[in-house]
């Protein structure tokens, strides 16, 4: 994926928002409409205008009466609108209600009706896109629910400014309305020709999927996907005590955001698989995102069937290797017939690695091993950043590194394996850069070298945190080598595509709890064996270059709204005068 789609999809994040209570949108209602109320009585003292109350019954009553029938008008049409957004969504129909007739009426309170027919036509755009938007994507059923205020103030407005009003008010809201059809007909064609949603369908999707929890995101995802076949590489280990525990790696990516596709895979696979369940990042990008939740269900299969399989026929290790090559560091260990690669870049940022790479090393290893499992470690970044591509010098860095270790690690001799893990649970949230599995520890003892291999359950870390863990770490008088990782849960990621560890939570606030996560799996140390097992399993992801594409579509031409509704609102505007010129003869009201 380039730069360009990662950063996109990053970006997307900011479009979306969250309702305020409808108490609060009500009373910055009545605020707006007393405010329009207070400019009405002096024009009115001041004889420039003969009707006085235009806040409480142009603005305040009909905005009222607008917020609970809009809600009942969606769901006799099938759909959601709640009574926060549909009152929020008539709080920015007052603003713009208010703004156009308080000029007005300070400076030209002459043509104050002109003003406030022009401000119901602006409303009504700014309305039927909201609602398209938010509640329903939809042309002609959303645009009779967003035609209901309109309606209602043209109604109040008669009264204060005569039929002439309603005549033009009419006229500029027909204009208005057809001028965002075309609108709503250009913006959707690039999505169409792409991919085959439209845009008010996918902003539908996205913020029902992340303010309302509903699974239209998701649907939209499995129309657009594809099926691939990817490898699921897992490590059953099995204690004397008759414990066991899973390390698995797999080659999807736990993404877009929060609970949409496989963006909380790590914490779906440990549920139904166990407490010590250790899900690694493989190399992937946002490419492989499952494209519905339920694809997990797939590779919790085949890990369990491989557990049910498990022979737990070595008992013995190698002692834990670290290799250079460039800028990438791999710490490699081999248990019996299984390799497991931990790699990383840190400090130098490391974002995702493009799936071929990992199944480049994957193969390479399995020359040598039957098992191998590769880790993207993820464990360095300070902004969102280019994935590692093939071809790349990265690239190369990264295979090169690792067939060291391979070469390496056959020269080593295996010796009784001891392996003991632990789960710690932290008190910090999503928000802060945790998911839920907090934070686990697996640590490793050959021929008395002993390896810590922590886990956070989270995206990526701050430049410069995993030095300061690891070193932490390592500066236990029982500790020979260690390595961080991150899940790469985008669970964490709902407001911001950048929410890493040590964002919100600086390291002296968690680092307690690495104490206590590694503390704990050294005493659980006891002699352990190993089975692997590598299957290939079929899962519908996102698709190749599919985010990059979708992203950076949608990003191109958000910018581009504003200056065309500009001109829709103008066009509107001058072709309802030309029309109300030709039609009446008498001079406005």
């Amino acid at each position: 994926m380039s730069k360009q789609g990662e950063l996109a999809l990053g970006n997307l994040a900011k479009y979306i928002v969250q309702a305020q209570s409808w108490k609060s949108s009500i009373v910055l209602i009545i605020i707006l409409g007393l405010i329009v109320e207070g400019a009405t009585y002096f024009a009115w003292v001041n004889g420039h205008i003969s009707h006085s109350m235009m806040g409480l019954w142009l603005i305040i009553t009909p905005a009222l009466l607008t917020i609970p029938l809009s809600v009942k008008m969606v769901a006799r049409h099938h759909r959601t609108l709640t009574y926060d957004w549909s009152a929020l969504i008539v709080f920015v129909d007052v603003l713009i209600l208010s703004v156009f007739p308080l000029i007005t009426l300070v400076f030209y309170p002459e043509i104050v009706g002109i003003a406030h027919a022009t401000s119901i036509g602006v409303m009504l755009l700014v309305r039927l896109l909201l609602l398209l938007a938010i509640a329903d994507d939809r042309f002609s059923p959303t645009l009779r629910v967003a035609l209901i205020h309109p309606i209602l103030a043209l109604l109040v407005g008669s009264y204060y400014f005569g039929p002439e009003f309603v005549l033009f008010g009419g006229l500029i809201t027909i204009f208005f309305a057809f001028g965002i059809f075309l609108f709503v007909e250009i913006v959707e064609r690039p999505l169409e020709k792409n991919f085959g949603i439209n845009l008010f369908t996918f902003a539908n999707a996205f913020m029902n999927q992340t303010i309302e929890g509903e699974q239209k995101m998701e649907e939209l995802f499995e129309q657009i996907g594809e099926e691939v076949y990817v490898p699921e590489v897992s490590f059953f280990f099995s204690q004397k005590d008759g414990n066991k525990f899973i390390l698995t790696v797999p080659s999807v990516h736990p993404g877009p955001i929060e609970n949409i596709g496989g963006a909380n895979l790590p914490a779906v696979l440990h549920e139904a698989l166990g407490e010590y369940t250790f899900v690694f990042h493989g190399a992937s990008t946002h490419d492989y995102n499952l494209v519905t939740e339920k694809e997990c269900s797939k590779i919790i299969t085949v890990i369990g069937h491989g557990q049910r399989n498990a022979t737990y026929a070595h008992t013995t290790a190698t002692k834990p290797l670290r290799i250079q090559a460039g800028s990438v560091s791999v710490l490699a260990q081999v248990f019996g017939d299984c390799a497991l690669l931990v790699s990383t870049r840190s400090p130098n940022i490391t974002e995702d690695l493009d799936y071929s790479i990992g199944m480049a090393i994957m193969n390479a290893g399995q020359q040598t091993f039957s098992h191998t499992a590769f880790v993207d470690g993820h464990n360095s970044i300070s902004e969102l950043a280019q994935s590692v591509s093939p071809g790349s010098t990265l690239c190369y860095e990264y295979v090169l590194a690792s067939n060291k270790a391979f070469s390496e690690l056959l020269k080593e001799e295996q010796h009784s394996l001891k392996v003991g893990v632990a789960r710690v649970l932290v008190p910090f949230t999503r928000a802060q850069g945790f998911g839920d599995l907090g934070i686990m520890a697996l640590v490793t003892e050959a021929d008395g070298i002993r390896a810590v291999y922590v886990l956070f359950d989270g995206n990526n870390m701050v430049t410069g945190t995993r030095e300061l863990v690891r070193d932490h770490i390592m500066s236990f008088d029982w500790v020979d080598e260690c390595e961080i990782a991150t899940t790469d849960t985008h669970s964490v990621n709902r407001f911001s595509g950048f929410n890493a560890i040590g964002v919100q939570i600086p390291p002296d606030q968690f680092m307690p709890y690495v104490d206590d996560v590694v503390q704990q799996a050294y005493q659980n140390c006891v002699h352990t064996a190993v089975s692997g097992d590598t299957r290939w399993l079929p899962v519908r992801i996102f698709g190749n270059q599919r985010v990059s594409q979708l992203a950076s579509t949608i990003s191109s031409f958000l910018p581009l709204m504003a200056p065309v509704i500009l001109i829709i609102i103008l066009l509107s505007f001058l072709l309802s005068i030309l029309a109300f010129i030709l039609l009446f003869t008498d001079s406005f009201w």
